[in-house]
């Protein structure tokens, strides 16, 4: 069985592979990914420098029902350099919120930041 990574990931996926233009993203299977080893894991996706957004990705967002918008914990503007820290900090957001299942998979979304025109 395929591990979720949340609604928002699986809808950004979804977009990217049928052809629609979407800011650059990588996401992290973030039930997986050890605290300890979080900016070997962010090295590892070679971004190139710039403005990132961190985002929560989790079954009991954007679904059909429920958007839960702003549910949990998103980190705008983000260099390089702070990736580390703000992925932990869309994590925790996640996994200390009393909607969240603990058994749950989620991910955490980092995307290229558009800056808004």
């Amino acid at each position: 069985m395929k591990k979720s990574i949340g609604n928002k990931a699986e809808g950004l996926e979804f977009l990217e592979q049928n052809g629609f233009q979407v800011p650059q993203f990588e996401v992290l299977d973030g039930k997986s990914t050890q605290d300890e080893n979080i900016e070997q894991i962010v090295l590892n996706l070679s971004l190139p420098q710039g403005q990132w957004a961190v985002r929560s990705s989790s079954s009991v967002e954007d679904g059909l029902q429920h958007s839960n918008a702003g549910r949990f914990k998103t980190v705008l503007n983000v260099s390089n350099m702070e990736l580390p820290s703000a992925v932990l900090e869309v994590k925790k957001s996640i996994r200390t919120h009393t909607d969240h299942d603990p058994e749950s998979d989620y991910g955490i979304i980092v995307q290229n930041m558009i800056q808004p025109v």
